[in-house]
């Protein structure tokens, strides 16, 4: 009997983001992510680009806009209940070590995912009652290996 042993090429690294996430990464347009999908998206977005400089900013109201964070490493993407029981999408990024900065966002009713020709996220819009918030992503994400507690071999 003989075995048939399939070569599979390499894939690389942004093509392997592409093929997981392909139902909401899509090259130079705009994405809706179905409400149903928010933890699975929060749980890709997440493992797949964190540590990507990320800036976010609010619109609310007529002209009332604001900055609350420039081009730092996004931490997490984190959709969880409070205790009052509303729903509420956190935004989580590193404000120098060890601390963290969390922006939430109370009571999302639409998020949207929009990337550039390369597939890559750009920016990402969720919408709120009172308005909207703007996670803009630039530059790119650091390709060092993370220390591990088995860094020196134990």
């Amino acid at each position: 009997m003989e075995s048939k042993t399939q070569i599979v090429p390499p894939v690389t690294a942004q093509a392997g983001i592409q093929s997981q996430g392909s139902q909401w990464l899509q090259p130079a347009g705009v994405q809706e992510i179905a409400r149903a999908d928010w933890p699975a998206f929060c749980e890709w977005f997440t493992k797949n680009f964190g540590g990507l400089a990320t800036s976010l900013e609010r619109h609310e109201g007529r002209n009332i806009q604001s900055a609350e964070c420039l081009d730092l490493p996004l931490q997490s993407l984190q959709l969880h209940m409070l205790e009052d029981g509303v729903e509420a999408l956190t935004v989580v990024v590193e404000g120098g070590k060890p601390r963290k900065i969390q922006f939430d966002v109370n009571g999302p009713q639409r998020m949207t995912l929009h990337a550039n020709s390369s597939g890559w996220p750009t920016r990402l819009a969720i919408r709120y009652e009172e308005g909207e918030a703007i996670a803009h992503f630039t530059g790119g994400l650091d390709p060092s290996t993370a220390a591990t507690g088995n860094s020196w071999g134990e």
